[in-house]
């Protein structure tokens, strides 16, 4: 199990000012990749909040695992 902080947010380093939701879902994906190559391909990604529209964004990327989402704040895209 990997748990992670968005850039700036709780534990994590950095300044949340200087993010925006791409670069948080690029640090979802990039830990996925981590765990991937360093311990075991992950089964599953849980999202609360912004990690849960982050893990909705990702989903489908470089063959990610079923997605769980908690309150994601999440508003589609207009087609």
């Amino acid at each position: 199990m990997v748990r992670f902080d968005f850039t700036g947010l709780d534990h994590s380093e950095g300044e949340f000012a200087n993010t925006n939701f791409s670069s948080h879902v690029e640090d979802l994906v990039s830990a996925a990749d981590h765990m991937r190559e360093a311990l075991a391909a992950p089964h599953m990604i849980i999202g609360h909040s912004l990690g849960g529209a982050a893990v909705l964004s990702a989903a489908g990327t470089r063959g990610q695992p079923a997605m769980v989402c908690s309150c994601p704040d999440w508003t589609p895209a207009p087609r």
